[in-house]
């Protein structure tokens, strides 16, 4: 509304945002690769929160892997950057 820009988008979390496929990690990796081509050709920041997988470990834990993120390794391509948050 008043004309500026958005700098920074935060989507929270990715698999609520639904897409063309009954897989979700298909439409994971879809959304998340479309959400950098929006990045990239509006120049802003996009936040995505993620989860990690079940196996992952303990909440109480750091993520200290990409490979801990939920969803296709396709996923980890498309995010510039990872970085983890616990309890």
């Amino acid at each position: 509304t008043t004309g500026e820009k958005s700098k920074l988008v935060v989507i929270d979390y990715l698999e609520c945002i639904t897409g063309p496929y009954s897989d979700p990690t298909a439409n994971s990796a879809l959304i998340a690769n479309q959400l950098k081509d929006i990045a990239n050709e509006l120049d802003i920041c996009i936040l995505l929160l993620l989860q990690p997988q079940k196996q992952a470990g303990d909440p109480s834990e750091p993520l200290l892997s990409m490979r801990n993120v939920k969803g296709s390794s396709v996923i980890e391509q498309a995010c510039s950057i990872i970085f983890t948050m616990w309890r």
